[in-house]
């Protein structure tokens, strides 16, 4: 049963978007829950979820070139340890205290999911509950209060009242309960639905009534090449690659285009340090008079002496009219194992696990690349899952954000729609316009309600795979929303609830499952 738990919940993410199946997805593994006895059986029954959730909803890893499969295992290990600690403590509150699943279920699920996105090392931001609504905005729209915790918590809530309902007429029919029990088995999941629907309701006034058009900060073009992660660095295809953007930049500006946009090491090498290449981006904005957004390693030498080393980012460069790089961002949140080695100077980690032959180096901090008509903020790769890195951006004064990104890694896999879809929650919680533009797809406008207004696609509407451009208006920003102003308020009540909750769980009460 927690096994068919997993399976559902994968069923509702992007690959499938079955997503009615999530409204009773985890009601096996809550009901298993009931019959376990012990400490040991909450556990498992969690990790057993985990496990198989995991394994579905990140098998696209695999499609990775020389991926090792002791780092997919690594991976889906890593990630069931959070179902199971919330199953663990779910069992304990439960058992100790008699109170409902409905109430202590929600708050728990939120924490463990903040956990798997905020923790220092090893993060695993894709996949989370709420992911599943990325292409229903009524659902959506709490996510400016909540962040993509305040769908997940609907979830958890509605799921845990049904499975109350199951377990409490179960009780009845085999003589545990004497009377019926209609007003504790309708109550909490009339109460469930009723603020679940409320949720939807609230959601449906946020957005903009039909056919109304929203004001554009500018218009901005995107470029989609399509270049084969195989490709990407070879040195004697470089001239082939700058071509082939090239190409489809002159094809998408337009007398009123403001900014071209290209994806993440758009730049077959070092856009500051190799001439050649400096030089061709130069010219191709000057000539076509349209400052140019391009993505590029980077390096250049830190210190001086024997103290100097030289220091590699993945970066974002603004080039100019004139053809002069006028401003950068460097990439602050760095990929664990790929571009940076955790704690790699202190532990020996296995040689299967640290592929890359140079770590980079972190920026700075938080920039924004400055335009007469807009403050552009730039997040690359998979610095778009993290709500309170992108939440900064906006804090700064972003008009928009730009996702530049490379997802040639996962071909033609769901990779790329979990990480749309994490997109979506990013421009909703901030109330901004997301421009994503990815080397093979999907390249996508988002708007501040979470809408996907445009996609680069081919004449079969395939958006993966593929190249392409797209010119688009890009919406103004709405009023600051709650998120914005606060963050994770609600993750961290959750949090509060939940210790409040393991605190009163140690005092000896009377109690009863159902």
């Amino acid at each position: 049963a927690p096994a068919c738990s997993g399976v559902l919940v994968w069923l509702a993410m992007p690959e499938f978007a079955l997503t009615s199946v999530i409204w009773v997805a985890l009601i096996p593994l809550l009901l298993v829950m009931a019959a376990c006895t012990s400490n040991r059986q909450y556990l498992l029954a969690g990790y057993i979820y985990g496990i198989v959730y995991a394994a579905l909803c990140v098998k696209w890893i695999t499609v990775v070139p020389d991926f090792p499969l002791a780092g997919y295992v690594a991976m889906v290990a890593w990630i069931a340890i959070f179902p199971a600690l919330f199953s663990l403590l779910l069992g304990i509150v439960w058992r100790t205290t008699g109170w409902q699943l409905w109430l202590v279920a929600p708050p728990l699920w939120v924490v463990f999911e903040y956990l798997r996105v905020n923790l220092p090392v090893a993060p695993s931001p894709l996949a989370l509950l709420g992911h599943v609504f990325y292409e229903y905005p009524p659902m959506l729209q709490i996510a400016s209060i909540a962040s993509s915790y305040g769908p997940g918590f609907l979830v958890v809530l509605v799921n845990a009242a049904l499975a109350e309902a199951v377990l409490r007429v179960y009780a009845y029919r085999n003589g545990e309960l004497l009377q019926k029990p209609v007003g504790r088995l309708w109550g909490p999941v009339g109460l469930a639905l009723t603020v679940t629907v409320s949720s939807v309701a609230w959601g449906v006034m946020q957005l903009p009534k039909t056919g109304s058009e929203a004001e554009s900060v500018m218009t901005v073009a995107a470029v989609q090449a399509n270049i084969p992660q195989a490709m990407k660095w070879q040195r004697d295809r470089r001239s082939e690659i700058l071509d082939r953007h090239n190409d489809l930049t002159r094809k998408v500006v337009e007398k009123n285009t403001d900014l071209v946009v290209w994806p993440e090491t758009a730049i077959p090498g070092d856009l500051k340090r190799t001439i050649f290449i400096r030089n061709y981006v130069g010219e191709l904005a000057a000539d076509l008079s349209v400052p140019l957004l391009v993505g590029s390693a980077a390096g250049d030498k830190d210190g001086s002496g024997a103290e100097r080393t030289f220091k590699v980012t993945n970066s974002a460069f603004l080039v100019d009219t004139q053809g002069e790089i006028v401003d950068e961002y460097h990439k602050l949140k760095l990929l664990p194992f790929a571009e940076q080695v955790p704690f790699g100077e202190e532990f020996p980690w296995p040689a299967w696990m640290t592929p890359a032959e140079r770590s980079f180096t972190p920026g700075d901090g938080i920039h924004l690349l400055r335009l007469p008509t807009a403050s552009i903020g730039v997040v690359i790769c998979w610095e778009n899952l993290f709500p309170q890195l992108f939440r900064r951006f906006t804090d700064a004064g972003a008009t928009f954000m730009v996702n530049m990104t490379n997802e040639a890694w996962f071909e033609d896999s769901e990779g790329g729609y979990y990480l749309l879809a994490s997109s979506v929650f990013r421009a909703v919680e901030n109330g901004v316009a997301l421009l994503r533009v990815a080397n093979t797809g999907v390249s996508a406008l988002i708007d501040p309600h979470g809408n996907i207004l445009q996609r680069i696609t081919d004449q079969q509407g395939n958006d993966l795979m593929v190249s392409g451009v797209l010119n688009v208006d890009v919406p103004f920003p709405l009023r600051p929303t709650f998120y914005r102003r606060y963050g994770d308020v609600f993750a961290l009540a959750c949090l509060a609830a939940t210790i409040m909750m393991l605190v009163y769980s140690r005092v000896p009460v009377s109690y009863t499952h159902l």
